[in-house]
């Protein structure tokens, strides 16, 4: 539509093209917790498992630990929108 900028979204960096296929102007990656797929150790894995059920916390993750995984090659692109986290 003229005069109208549609925005895909997605949580995965493969699905740009797609979404560009199907017509819209751009994308939006979203990666808020392209975080929790890094690799952990065992350790981290059960600390993590026992705050969540035995003390009912979410996971609490270090701010400058997680943003290193909010942007990637793809933001680079005009018509790749970053997120604002």
């Amino acid at each position: 539509m003229k005069g109208i900028h549609f925005i895909g979204q997605t949580n995965n960096a493969g699905d740009v093209q797609t979404l560009k296929d199907m017509g819209f102007d751009a994308v939006n990656i979203v990666r808020l917790f392209d975080f929790f797929k890094q690799n952990y150790s065992i350790f981290e894995k059960i600390h993590m498992k026992i705050m969540r059920i035995v003390f009912k916390k979410g996971r609490i993750i270090e701010y400058a630990k997680a943003a290193k995984f909010f942007s990637g090659n793809e933001d680079r692109q005009v018509d790749c929108y970053p997120t604002i986290i």
